[in-house]
């Protein structure tokens, strides 16, 4: 049975980026893999988050693939503040991919995270976080270089840990209730061990309280 994983990536505007998906889609179907992203190859009707997070719970990883969504010709940063700067040429990524990279993280699925070259790098598109971020060409050879391949392997050995935990057989318990044992059938040591604290103080005063009118009824008939 192959392992599903969730594909980061938003509709591809240029005929580089369609087949650098088409090429790992290929990549991770023959490496036993089966590849889903929303509006592509996983649809239901249903609001987009709970899509999303329906379709991540069913898949052992996640590959984040971040290209050129938005480009910026000349803009300003932190406009009206003391840090205020122009910046030329900016090339941002849909904010999808730091949607689904993050309900990948919280839902415990291995990133293997690919960013276009030259796109600006923030958020969980930044080194220095539990996955190695990738700058990559949109070229299919980019899939057989020995650093792709190497963080590649590492990253499947971990989606085969979730998988195996996604496939195991979940524990049903018996919706009988266990049937009481009968109080009269129980040695005095086991009725007791089956008392709260309350019951057994209540015991004890109820046994104290027979003594007593034993030893009172007895006294009562010895002097009559």
């Amino acid at each position: 049975m192959s392992q599903a994983i969730f594909i980061s990536v938003g509709r591809t505007f240029s005929a580089s980026q369609e087949s650098f998906v088409q090429a790992v889609e290929a990549y991770l179907l023959r490496q036993g893999l089966e590849p889903r992203t929303i509006g592509r190859n996983y649809f239901k009707n249903g609001q987009p988050l709970k899509v999303i997070a329906e379709c991540m719970k069913e898949c052992s990883g996640a590959i984040i693939l971040a290209f050129e969504r938005i480009h910026i010709e000349k803009g300003i940063d932190q406009r009206g503040s003391p840090k205020e700067a122009e910046i030329s040429g900016v090339n941002l990524t849909t904010v999808w991919n730091q949607i689904e990279a993050s309900l990948a993280y919280a839902y415990g699925r291995p990133l293997l995270m690919l960013v276009e070259k030259g796109l600006k790098t923030e958020g969980l598109l930044e080194t220095g976080y539990d996955w190695w971020v990738q700058s990559v060409t949109l070229d299919q050879s980019t899939l057989l270089t020995p650093e792709f391949t190497q963080v590649f392997n590492d990253w499947k050995t971990n989606c085969s840990k979730i998988g195996a935990e996604l496939q195991a057989p979940a524990v049903v318990k018996d919706p009988t209730p266990a049937l009481a044992e009968d109080p009269a059938k129980l040695p005095v040591s086991k009725l007791l061990a089956s008392l709260n604290v309350t019951q057994l103080w209540t015991t004890f005063a109820a046994l104290i309280a027979l003594i007593s009118g034993i030893a009172s009824l007895a006294y009562w008939l010895g002097k009559h």
